[in-house]
């Protein structure tokens, strides 16, 4: 798989489209540098799109979850939004629902 999953947006705007589960989260996860290598001294907010996720098992919510802390660790905020239903009922069913809040950041 070549494409990569963190589309810009605008400059502290991103989207991730397509499919987050144990099948895809390997090579996105390789891709995560390039995403953090985005971040500078402009801005130390990122927000990221979800509204195009046509599916997400829990290898993609962890996946999300790794984001938000390493961005924290980084000294930067990452938020979510739009995100779509089913993975807001996974994000219940994890009892997630502090961690990931939508539009607020960790």
């Amino acid at each position: 798989m070549n494409s990569s999953l963190f589309l810009k947006l605008s400059e502290d705007m991103y989207a991730i489209k397509g499919i987050l589960d144990q099948n895809t989260v390997p090579e996105y996860w390789k891709q995560r540098q390039t995403f953090y290598s985005t971040f500078n001294s402009k801005s130390s907010m990122r927000v990221i799109d979800l509204s195009n996720v046509t599916h997400c098992d829990s290898a993609g919510l962890a996946f999300l979850i790794n984001l938000l802390k390493e961005s924290n660790e980084a000294n930067s905020t990452l938020s979510f939004i739009n995100i779509p239903y089913q993975l807001q009922q996974l994000i219940k069913l994890s009892h997630l629902e502090d961690i990931l809040k939508e539009g607020q950041g960790l």
